[in-house]
């Protein structure tokens, strides 16, 4: 599946995945149920895989308004 988006949309979402992907890493270390933390470990592992894709995409410079 192919998707167009905007640079401002790629920086965006970039930034957004990894908040998640901290998030998920904070919530993974204060869960005492095992088999949460090891569903939040399978979305790290996604989330991480999400982020390096797309660290790749070249975007030119944006100036962000906030």
């Amino acid at each position: 599946m192919n998707v167009e988006l905007e640079p401002k949309d790629i920086v965006l979402l970039n930034m957004m995945l990894n908040k998640e992907l901290g998030d998920t890493r904070v919530e993974a270390r204060h869960s005492d149920n095992s088999e949460y933390k090891n569903c939040l470990k399978e979305r790290e592992k996604q989330l991480k895989s999400l982020v390096e894709q797309f660290s790749k995409i070249p975007v030119p410079e944006i100036e962000s308004k906030c």
